[in-house]
């Protein structure tokens, strides 16, 4: 597993070591491998991509303990992906007999609603961004574009090794 050192990856993303740490500390950023007491952090391509981000939603203004959670999950995307950030109605599930097997779909006829402060995400490839979009499947959305965010970080990570 290539890694490169903290120093390198806030050179190389433009953003204090200090703003860094103090995401860490909050619980923003979730990382694959442990620091060791006395050692320089090393970040994986993987966690690098989260940070990168994270950094790209701050630089939007979004609220940060909002929209942390939704890089957890992030891998490098090669392809045409978004991460996309959204308020969106949501369909309130009818209710049930105790044992009755989960409605399917179709059987979600409940009325739709729009939950203040809820997000939600989703990855989506590009063709598929606008099908949601044009749907109304988010009544206010960002979206991140995760090929773009995973080559700015390849290429820190090739800078590096020279």
């Amino acid at each position: 597993m290539t890694t490169i050192s903290h120093t390198q990856l806030c050179a190389g993303l433009k953003i204090s070591r200090a703003r860094v740490d103090q995401w860490l500390s909050r619980g923003f950023i979730t990382l694959e491998t442990e620091t060791m007491s006395g050692r320089v952090r090393q970040w994986t391509e993987r966690d690098a991509i989260k940070l990168a981000a994270l950094k790209d939603m701050a630089e939007a203004n979004l609220p940060l303990e909002q929209v942390a959670p939704h890089i957890h999950s992030l891998t490098c995307r090669n392809q045409d992906a978004y991460l996309v950030i959204y308020y969106g109605p949501h369909r309130l599930i009818p209710s049930s007999r105790r044992g009755d097997p989960a409605p399917n779909e179709s059987e979600l006829n409940g009325p739709e609603i729009t939950v203040p402060g809820h997000l939600a995400s989703d990855i989506f490839l590009g063709a598929d961004l606008l099908n949601f979009l044009s749907k109304g499947g988010a009544r206010v959305a960002i979206a991140l574009p995760l090929h773009l965010i995973a080559e700015r970080v390849e290429r820190i990570f090739v800078e590096a090794q020279f």
